[in-house]
């Protein structure tokens, strides 16, 4: 194996791993085995998919819907950004409290808050809203 160098040394602790903050190494080698195995196998999956793609996943879907569903749930990204403006609420003290004020603001009919919360916050899009 071939010896990797760099102009800036590489922060390490005393088990050798990468000390936190610190930037790390150049990484592996473009052309190494293992990148092109990597490269060979996404491409075979590739050229699969292209042929048999959406039969296959009619078919998970059909006979392994936990595999079907977990594959799904790995496409979604791990963490989620929500920008969330509560105003409303920045003097609320605990759950029952903003729940009551949410309560009030919104009403008991759902149709009637959703026609509410968006003379209240405009922004709002039918998109923004997750229905049944």
């Amino acid at each position: 194996m071939s010896e990797i160098t760099t102009d800036t040394p590489v922060e390490r602790d005393r088990r050798g791993r990468f000390v936190k903050g610190a930037k790390g190494g150049p990484g592996r080698p473009k052309g190494s085995p293992r990148n092109v195995l990597a490269q060979d196998f996404l491409h075979a999956m590739a050229a699969d998919f292209a042929i048999h793609g959406a039969a296959t996943i009619e078919k998970v879907r059909t006979e392994n819907p936990t595999a079907h569903m977990r594959a799904c749930v790995d496409l979604l990204p791990k963490e989620a950004v929500l920008d969330v403006n509560v105003d409303v609420l920045h003097d609320i003290g605990n759950v029952l409290e903003a729940f009551r004020v949410m309560n009030g603001v919104l009403g008991a009919d759902p149709e009637h808050g959703m026609r509410r919360l968006k003379r209240i916050a405009p922004q709002i899009g039918d998109d923004d809203v997750f229905r049944e």
